[in-house]
């Protein structure tokens, strides 16, 4: 063929691949992976909606419940502040393996999107109109409808929606172009939903008036769901094309499986430990704002310059989200200049450096907030950056292992934020309680009722300020915590592997030429990498050994580590020790976060400071790893029954590091990981 045929003949591969990229010019060079302005915009909306809906509850609707009319109890906010993250987190990794698995005819990912699409909606109003069930009865109101957002409508919507993001163009630096306008887009939502419900207000006030009702909030969410996020997602389903369904991962893996796997690849390990930034760094302080403003910075002298808490906030919320969308394209510009590692690498000490200076904010420091807002905006509109590089994680795991799982990935990126709620949003409430939290003044009386001359028995009055604990607990939420978890991601990223476009293009050569059944340089090591090649019976061919798809299977279950350790004693069931042993430490976990619960539940009943909601988190995470190590003793169990060979394992082993040469266990590893 001539030169021109091969190219035509490539394009027309990459086109059937990325069906929503074309030819773009760059610098005078033409490159594929453009993706159309229109298509962008497009893509985009929908983050507008989910923010707002997302951050509107965020910035208001604790408040609201336990300053408001409902007087919800703090405890069972806590508790099910806990309970949420723990359902997500069976839930989250089944439906990344179901997505990432589905074979429909409109895509992997569009499916389950249109039906989020009218979910969000839905939650997001009912949350604002509780029934009067008093403290513990609206509290659970809450809590059910807060699980529900927590648990799926967060994952229905950012699973399917960021993986297919990671598909829509090939192009390093195109993925940057199309991240930085998702995190624009969602700026935007969150300046709508943090600020716009306290200036558009109707009806009765639905703050510190526990007398009245709430209107304006359940019509703004009403209006903000359908407008910015369901018709937006209707026009995303029916405009993005996916990519063709046969790149889609073999439907046998295990959840346990896929985890493991996905913590097998070590640029993905890397990202593991910086995502805590997103999780404590991002969630809590928005979660303790509210109250940092109020108590903080103190109700008493914000009104005495002519404002509210609520407008405090907003100001705080707005100058903060205003700055974040012109300083996105600053470090979208740094990322094309020096590299997005490097430049995420910066971004995480900054943010450690900037938060900390929320220590010095104190009572009657209105101007000093206003402009360390600005300045935490400034830094906080870097971290997408952390999204746009797991693309490059993902391509890398399908050169290693021949499957596109972007699913599985971005659950982990999401998973990780979503179980650090409990720390960064039970524990300072529970703090909060213990220390004495009380929106009420002491010579309060919370009386809605009425008497026969039609006057309401309400003496309600606010509390001038807080105890120092509960202070202390709000200031340090809000800058050493997060501090020190940028200061950890600063550290951990230094040894991130892939730094360059190089190395990209690499790896993207790479999974052509194991399509073609050709070995490719890993640019990682700088060692040669055989194809995974399976059969139609899903047996693979794993370091010249033919391994059948249950022992393959089996065999992911585990981390290189432990697999070396059974070679070099000759038997898989030395794993099962080890296993044992953790499923019995666990019970004993579980059990005493069982006594926990028991011991803390009359005063959840009532309302009062409970130790519930951190029993439940013992008992919930010791029964997910117990299910997760279960899982893992079965599949040795089955090994063991089909007698694998040793043979078996050492391919298992030079699959995750050709180095072994055989496994036999004396050769350093890169990717050598234990239990």
């Amino acid at each position: 063929k001539s030169s021109y045929g091969e190219e035509e003949e490539q394009l027309l591969t990459l086109r059937s691949q990325y069906p929503v990229s074309t030819i773009g010019d760059r610098g005078g060079h033409s490159y594929f992976g453009y993706v159309p302005t229109f298509t962008k915009v497009i893509f985009c909306l929908p983050s507008i909606g989910f923010a707002f809906t997302k951050f509107m509850k965020t910035s208001y609707m604790k408040a609201f419940y336990t300053d408001d009319y409902p007087q919800t109890s703090l405890s069972v906010i806590a508790l099910f502040t806990v309970i949420a993250p723990l359902v997500s987190v069976a839930w989250s990794p089944f439906f990344a393996g179901w997505t990432d698995h589905c074979k429909s005819e409109r895509g992997r990912r569009r499916p389950f999107l249109f039906v989020v699409a009218f979910v969000v909606s839905i939650v997001g109003v009912l949350s604002y109109i509780p029934p009067q069930l008093g403290p513990v009865g609206t509290g659970i109101w809450w809590g059910v409808l807060h699980t529900l957002f927590v648990v799926f409508c967060q994952s229905m919507h950012a699973i399917p929606y960021d993986s297919l993001a990671a598909d829509l163009t090939p192009d390093f630096e195109e993925r940057t172009g199309v991240f930085s306008l998702i995190e624009i887009a969602t700026v935007i939502g969150i300046l709508l939903g943090a600020v716009a419900p306290a200036f558009v207000v109707f009806g009765p006030d639905c703050s510190l008036s526990p007398c009245t009702g709430c209107i304006s909030y359940g019509v703004l969410a009403l209006a903000g769901g359908l407008l910015l996020y369901t018709l937006p997602m209707m026009g995303l389903v029916s405009k993005i094309r996916e990519r063709p369904y046969r790149e889609a991962a073999s439907g046998s893996e295990s959840i346990a499986q896929s985890m493991i796997e996905a913590l097998c690849n070590r640029p993905f390990r890397y990202l593991v430990v910086s995502d805590i930034i997103e999780g404590v760094g991002g969630n809590l302080p928005m979660a303790v704002l509210p109250y940092l403003v109020k108590w903080v910075i103190g109700w008493k002298s914000i009104e005495a310059v002519g404002l509210t808490s609520g407008l405090m906030f907003s100001i705080l919320a707005g100058v903060h989200l205003l700055v974040r969308i012109p300083f996105t394209f600053v470090w979208r510009c740094f990322a094309n200049r020096f590299g997005k590692v490097r430049t995420f690498i910066v971004f995480n000490f900054v943010f450690a450096f900037q938060h900390m200076c929320f220590l010095s904010i104190g009572e009657g420091d209105i101007g000093l907030s206003i402009a360390l807002s600005a300045t935490w905006g400034m830094v906080y509109a870097g971290h997408w950056l952390l999204k746009d590089i797991m693309t490059t994680v993902i391509d890398y795991d399908e050169f290693r292992f021949g499957q596109r799982r972007e699913a599985s990935y971005f659950m982990l990126l999401d998973y990780i934020p979503m179980v650090m709620e409990i720390p960064s949003e039970a524990v300072p409430f529970l703090l909060m309680c213990y220390f004495g939290y009380t929106v009420n003044h002491a010579d309060s009386n919370v009386d809605c009722s009425v008497d026969p001359s039609g006057h309401v028995n309400n003496t309600h009055s606010i509390a001038e300020t807080q105890p120092a604990g509960v202070l202390w607990t709000l200031r340090l939420s809000f800058s050493v915590v997060p501090a020190l978890v940028g200061l950890l991601g600063t550290f951990v990223l230094l040894g991130f592997p892939i730094r360059t476009q190089e190395q990209h293009d690499q790896i993207l050569k790479g999974i052509e030429e194991h399509k073609l059944g050709h070995s490719s340089l890993d640019p990682l090591t700088g060692r040669m990498i055989e194809p995974l090649v399976m059969d139609s019976n899903g047996a693979r061919l794993v370091a010249s050994r033919l391994l059948s798809e249950t022992t393959y299977n089996n065999l992911a279950h585990f981390f290189p580590g432990e697999l070396r350790r059974a070679y070099k004693a000759g038997n898989l069931g030395v794993l099962k020790v080890t296993l044992t042993a953790s499923i019995v430490l666990l019970v004993l976990i579980a059990g005493l976060g069982v006594y926990v619960v028991i011991a803390g539940f009359p005063e959840l009943v009532v309302g009062e400071c409970s130790t519930s909601p951190i029993g439940l988190c013992m008992v919930g995470f010791a029964f997910v790893l117990i299910w997760l190590q279960g899982t893992r003793l079965l599949r040795i169990r089955d090994l063991l029954n089909d007698n694998v060979p040793m043979e078996d394992v050492a391919a298992m082993l030079m699959l995750h590091d050709p180095a072994v040469g055989g496994g036999t266990g004396d050769e350093e590893s890169e990717y050598e990981m234990d239990d």
